[in-house]
């Protein structure tokens, strides 16, 4: 998911994310999902101690919840070393219609 629009910043955490979940016999896919706040938001401190710490109990609610409404959660976890995180920055960067999805803040964010 993008960066949390200001509508989505004036709400609970995780309210962004139950517009996203799917209708009944549909599926939806995230690259990035509501663990982000105790990831991202955590390590560049958009998220105060307290938020990101609360948000884990909050999280484990939100799929408690899915769960109850008959939501089937499934978590894959694709590790990267920093070799082959290397090597497909580069790859996109040479291919034209993909360099526009790796930039500065990528290598910085690479840097951490």
């Amino acid at each position: 998911m993008a960066v949390p629009t200001n509508e989505e910043k004036a709400n609970q955490y995780l309210w962004r994310f139950w517009r996203q979940i799917p209708l009944a016999g549909y599926l939806t896919l995230y690259d990035r999902s509501w663990y982000v706040r105790v990831l991202v938001e955590r390590v560049e401190k958009f998220a105060r101690e307290y938020e990101w710490q609360l948000t884990y109990g909050e999280i484990n609610h939100f799929e408690e919840q899915l769960h109850e409404h008959g939501i089937v959660v499934l978590k894959f976890w694709i590790p990267l070393d920093q070799d082959e995180q290397l090597r497909r920055f580069k790859e996109r960067e040479k291919i034209a219609w993909r360099a526009h999805k790796i930039t500065e803040e990528d290598w910085r964010n690479r840097d951490k």
